[in-house]
């Protein structure tokens, strides 16, 4: 195994069973491990994943991802459980969508993460709660750049495996991170300056943490010591699937972040692999570099 990347993705690879309207359910390999480690792949940026499935992970999903460049070295597989499997429903608009969990896998674990490897970024993107607090602190030991998303932290589960977000997450793991993700849903709020600013003061963020805010088709807002940022979305021609295009962009944007150290750029280019994402079906569509650099280079002239 090579153990230098420029972005490891540490969470469940999952099977997403995705019903869009009016077409069939259709079934492909998900969560942020995917559609992060994917994106940067296509930006030539060197990505392995540490992750867990079941004896029930298709073994042409590994195949196709480890021939698109990613490194699979840290996937184990629990001959005891089951892949982590959700059924995702989208309504007409595409805007809203709903998600049950129907099985989940065990928890990625401090010693799946073997000694020697380091990256310039890990991106933690847990689907579960499936990376504990100790896991978390060594893969942040192995990195320059750690960012967290707080998705698979503030989700609870119902005994049909319908989701709600719960509030509140380990302020410890805050703590870790120098980039932190949360949608507006995730954080319980619509986004404005005032209310940006007291999310950042409730979380007891550091002026060098760097807090990023998704926010759908309005694009992100990126607040970071006393600035904040406004990003808008790239106008798409047509939104096929929404699924994954946040874990992209988070893929690119800490995968820039950690090589050139330039935020406001960083963040474009991940709004701009995002567009590509939703303009396809599943993990298959991201752009290739030049044409997610001309995307990019668009959404800066908007910005103030």
């Amino acid at each position: 195994m090579s153990y230098s990347f420029d972005l490891i993705v540490v969470g469940h690879l999952t099977i997403d069973e995705i019903r869009l309207p009016g077409k069939p359910v259709r079934k492909s390999p998900g969560g942020p491990v995917t559609f992060a480690s994917l994106a940067a792949t296509r930006m030539n940026r060197r990505t392995a994943i540490i992750s867990r499935v079941g004896e029930d992970f298709p073994d042409d999903y590994v195949y196709w991802l480890a021939h698109r460049g990613v490194n699979l070295d840290g996937l184990h597989r629990d001959s005891l459980l089951k892949t982590t499997r959700f059924k995702i429903k989208y309504n007409e608009g595409m805007e809203k969508r709903s998600l049950r969990l129907v099985t989940r896998c065990s928890e990625i674990l401090p010693k799946d993460i073997p000694p020697g490897l380091n990256a310039r970024a890990v991106h933690l993107g847990p689907v579960v709660g499936e990376v504990p607090l100790e896991t978390a602190k060594r893969a942040r030991e192995i990195c320059s750049t750690f960012s967290i998303d707080l998705q698979g932290y503030v989700r609870r589960f119902g005994p049909r495996g319908e989701t709600t977000i719960a509030k509140g997450i380990d302020p410890r793991l805050i703590e870790l991170a120098d980039v932190i993700k949360a949608s507006e849903d995730e954080l319980n709020l619509t986004l404005s300056s005032n209310t940006a600013r007291q999310v950042k003061e409730g979380m007891n963020l550091r002026e060098d943490q760097i807090l990023v805010v998704t926010r759908g088709r309005s694009g992100s807002t990126i607040l970071k010591g006393n600035e904040v940022v406004e990003i808008p979305s790239y106008p798409t021609r047509k939104v096929q699937d929404p699924t994954g295009a946040g874990d992209a962009f988070m893929g690119i944007l800490v995968s820039e972040l950690a090589h050139r150290n330039r935020l406001k750029d960083s963040v474009v280019m991940g709004t701009a692999a995002a567009s590509f994402v939703v303009e396809g079906i599943g993990p298959t569509h991201f752009g290739i570099k030049r044409d997610v650099l001309r995307r990019a280079h668009s959404i800066l002239k908007h910005i103030q």
